[in-house]
């Protein structure tokens, strides 16, 4: 719809936060098949009710979306009424489904007003339809809105990495960022982890997102993707993160291991690191695990054996 006062639209579209030039409607855009392209971050302006020319028919606008995080809409909005008005902004699904319902204030008396809302866990790669709709015949409503998204405490993780075949290799006292279980992302990452020694494992945990606190799945898995340890990590609650520390003794370096996680809550952010404890003791001589190749010892000198004996079987030849 044509605004009835495009120098006024101008100017409240000046007021939406922008990182590019701002953008008009296109009539029609009644509907998904006719909705206006959003660009990211950039204000797009309209107007709908008694304007010029009248039209009542709500307003259809797509965005293409890659980040994650928080979707967030800021409005500028008037009409030319003498109350406040509230506008209704639905976000809907790629198939028109609506997601989520809110309404921000148009101000009265021609006098831009405002306003925003934040969608969580949302984004990822796919396509949303942003909808507005008229909230007065007999007033004209001027807008001017933009969105994008509140970026997660910690970054994202290199994708596709949903299953072994595309596990991610992280090196030994490294920080691994990631994030899980977005509205169009995916609930599954896949790490590869390369011991550099025998010993104890150490996982080093954090994670966050915006709503209930709750907890990612970490499972550690041999080389054939056989689960041999799961914990039940913390999530924090309102994008504080929660961390803990686990072990599991007995690894070894002779393959490799992977850590998948899975989230039981929506759009997680996390960040981990390992280490390795070693044992006491270094290491004997491999192979020696049968008699073939076992190590003979020397009368005068009786080295200690009590190493990884519980990794393998081990065996020594003691002289008579």
């Amino acid at each position: 719809m044509r605004t009835l006062n495009k120098l006024l639209t101008l100017a409240m579209a000046l007021v939406v936060p922008l990182c590019t030039r701002a953008q008009t409607e296109i009539e029609p855009n009644d509907g998904s098949t006719t909705a206006n392209m959003l660009t990211y971050n950039t204000a797009m302006s309209g107007s709908m009710g008694a304007c010029s020319p009248t039209d009542n028919s709500g307003d259809y606008f797509r965005a293409d979306v890659t980040q994650q995080g928080q979707l967030r809409v800021q409005s500028s909005m008037s009409n030319t009424g003498t109350t406040d008005l509230e506008v209704t902004f639905r976000v809907r699904h790629s198939s028109t489904a609506v997601l989520a319902t809110y309404t921000l204030t148009a101000g009265a008396n021609g006098v831009p007003v405002s306003d925003s809302f934040q969608f969580p866990c949302q984004g990822g790669t796919g396509t949303y339809y942003i909808t507005l709709e008229n909230p007065s015949t007999t007033v004209c409503t001027n807008y001017s809105f933009s969105y994008d998204f509140v970026a997660p405490v910690f970054g994202n993780d290199p994708e596709p990495n949903d299953g072994n075949t595309t596990a991610v290799t992280v090196p030994v006292n490294t920080q691994q960022v990631g994030q899980i279980n977005f509205h169009y992302g995916d609930n599954s990452d896949y790490y590869r982890l390369d011991l550099p020694t025998h010993g104890v494992l150490n996982i080093q945990w954090e994670a966050e997102n915006v709503g209930a606190s709750g907890t990612v799945a970490v499972t550690l898995r041999n080389s054939f993707t056989s689960a041999i340890q799961t914990w039940n990590l913390p999530v924090g609650t309102g994008s504080v993160p929660a961390s803990q520390t686990v072990s599991i003794d007995c690894r070894s370096n002779t393959g490799f291991y992977y850590l998948s996680m899975v989230s039981s809550n929506c759009g997680v952010s996390y960040r981990f690191s390992y280490t390795v404890t070693p044992p006491v003791f270094a290491n004997d001589v491999e192979p020696n695990d049968g008699s073939t190749t076992a190590i003979v010892l020397p009368h005068s000198h009786l080295p200690r054996v009590d190493q990884l004996l519980h990794l393998h079987g081990e065996f020594g030849l003691l002289p008579h």
